[in-house]
């Protein structure tokens, strides 16, 4: 990773939900922005090599947690270690927003 100042990002969209790329590879850490439009998110799925962390800034989000599921609204933290199933959905009537970030522990371990 070098040091750097950028104010353009790539945007992607697919299935209801709009990410904006903050960092990425080759760092070790990725930061994604993403705008859920209602009805929509992630299947539920399994990271077997990132820790993740989504913070909660618009919305209403139904997070799945392992066997457990939870709705939160804005200033929530969802930690899921790697290995943990996991998914979301916006539950809410306008689009909902939360920024994920994910550590790639083959990458952050590899590097040192």
């Amino acid at each position: 990773m070098e040091p750097s100042v950028t104010t353009e990002f790539e945007t992607t969209e697919f299935a209801g939900v709009t990410t904006k790329l903050i960092n990425s590879y080759p760092s070790p850490f990725t930061i994604l922005d993403m705008t859920i439009t209602p009805g929509f998110g992630a299947p539920a799925d399994i990271s077997w090599t990132e820790d993740k962390v989504f913070i909660v800034i618009d919305g209403k989000i139904k997070y799945l947690i392992g066997d457990k599921t939870a709705i939160v609204g804005p200033g929530a933290r969802v930690t899921i270690p790697r290995g943990v199933i996991h998914g979301f959905t916006n539950v809410g009537i306008d689009n909902a927003r939360h920024i994920l970030m994910s550590t790639d522990t083959t990458r952050v371990y590899a590097e040192f």
